[in-house]
């Protein structure tokens, strides 16, 4: 408050100055005594707030009414059947496939010549044949297991053919005992003594004549032809033989008996005959050999 009394005492001298200057003579100008001004507290009251009252708002629903669709009429389209013209098929004209036969059978008819040897029969049943092709390469060989019955100091059968890998085993038939060796090439076994009832088993890896004898009998020998083909049988006891699907190609055709020098005869592709074939018979029975140890055998032993 002072400062505003202070400011309006200076604004009224400064009015009263521009009076002056206006007259001639000048005024002199006393000093306003100014007193400050006592200011006193307003005195607030508080504004009593009155709650506003709040009426809820009646609502009302609102009734809506179902629109009545009208479905749509749709006309069926009608359609015209499409006329299915049938195609014209020319049959194939197929011409068969000459086919030639694979395989064939070749027969042929033994006779033996004995003017070599002593005896006036002989097994002819014991002859085999046997055929290579030329253009056929190495198949595997069907293995089988075979059987040599040792009985009344004999080898049943004496004669053997059998295919590369296949095993032969030799039951004792007998009372006595028996040693079943061979020193052949390639095939050299020994089966040791064995008594009846029992029985050994030997494999023929090699192919060729293997001499199968037994070492307490002299008189006791098998022979055993180990092929590297399939295909091979044995005449009958007429000599005859037939050789059945054997390759339509051409090779040739073996014919081994065990007391004869082996015969070969070439063949072609169509060859289904063989001119007679003689085999001269010039080995013995059983043949002089030693026992396993390389040592002649006891003239008691048999």
């Amino acid at each position: 408050m002072k400062k505003i009394v202070i400011i309006s005492t200076f604004i009224l001298i400064q009015a009263c100055s521009q009076n002056q200057s206006i007259k001639s003579s000048p005024v002199e100008a006393k000093p306003v005594e100014a007193k400050p001004v006592e200011a006193k507290p307003v005195e607030t009251k508080p504004v009593e707030t009155k709650p506003v009252e709040t009426k809820p708002v009646e609502t009302k629903p609102v009734e809506t009414k179902p629109v009545e669709t009208k479905p749509v009429e749709t006309k069926p389209v009608e359609t015209k059947p499409v006329e299915a013209k049938p195609v014209e098929t020319k049959p194939v004209e197929t011409k068969p496939v000459e086919t030639k036969p694979t395989v064939r059978s070749i027969k042929g008819q033994l006779s033996f010549d004995l003017s070599a040897v002593r005896d006036n029969e002989i097994d002819k049943e014991s002859t085999v044949i046997y055929f290579k092709s030329d253009s056929t390469s190495k198949m595997k060989l069907p293995v089988q297991n075979h059987q040599i019955v040792t009985q009344n100091k004999r080898f049943l059968p004496s004669v053997l053919a059998i295919t590369k890998g296949s095993s032969v085993t030799f039951p004792n038939r007998d009372r006595i005992l028996h040693n079943v060796f061979s020193v052949s090439q390639g095939s050299e076994f020994d089966l040791g003594l064995y008594s009846s009832g029992e029985e050994k088993t030997t494999v023929f890896d090699d192919a060729g004549i293997k001499f199968v004898h037994c070492n307490v009998h002299h008189s006791m020998q098998a022979d055993i032809l180990v092929l590297d083909t399939p295909w091979f049988t044995k005449a009958n006891e007429n000599g005859e033989f037939e050789l059945n699907q054997i390759p339509q190609e051409a090779g040739t055709l073996y014919v081994w008996h065990p007391r004869a020098a082996l015969q070969q005869f070439t063949v072609n592709h169509d060859t289904k005959n063989i001119p007679d074939i003689e085999i001269d018979i010039t080995r013995a029975k059983v043949p002089k050999h030693l026992n396993k140890f390389g040592k002649s055998y006891r003239a008691t032993r048999d």
